[in-house]
């Protein structure tokens, strides 16, 4: 569902900035602070630098990236 909402002038600047560094559009900016957002507010105990590393292994996985573990 697509949806329309305001955010304050400030808060689009920076978004806009950090989606041109990270090469996203200012949508995919939003969405992905929002995921982030929401994946820190349901696990306050883990640091901010594994939360992203859940993110991108998530996104490796829905691309096709993933290798089998083999134990031992």
């Amino acid at each position: 569902m697509d949806l329309a909402i305001t955010i304050p002038d400030t808060l689009a600047t920076i978004a806009q900035q950090q989606a041109t560094v990270s090469q996203r559009t200012l949508s995919q900016q939003i969405v992905y602070w929002t995921n982030f957002g929401k994946l820190a507010e349901d696990n306050p105990e883990l640091p901010f630098a594994f939360l992203q590393e859940v993110l991108l292994a998530h996104e490796e996985a829905k691309a096709g990236e993933v290798e089998p573990y083999e134990f031992g």
